[in-house]
């Protein structure tokens, strides 16, 4: 499944979680993918430095046989590319 993690208390923490609400479902959506949620922490020093919204990533786990086969799919990455972007559009409004 898809996660995403954002920073529970910088500047831009709830800008970057809103950030997060719009990425989600749309990477999901693209790519079919089980929704495993969003998570705060203040764990990963990019977020926490970061002075423009910030989400990271998780695409899919290479643990799981079958996420590591689609994540090595140059098709599978182009819906992961197409719903990150759909996820920023909708984030920024456009």
């Amino acid at each position: 499944g898809i996660a995403l993690y954002c920073s529970r208390s910088n500047s831009i923490a709830e800008e970057s979680y809103r950030a997060a609400e719009a990425i989600l479902p749309a990477l999901c959506e693209a790519t079919g993918a089980k929704n495993n949620g969003i998570t705060v922490n203040d764990n990963y020093t990019g977020q926490n430095w970061s002075t423009v919204p910030c989400v990271m990533v998780e695409c899919g786990f290479m643990s799981n046989p079958d996420e590591d086969v689609k994540l090595n799919d140059p098709d599978y990455q182009q819906k992961l590319a197409q719903g990150m972007v759909e996820g920023i559009c909708n984030f920024v409004g456009r």
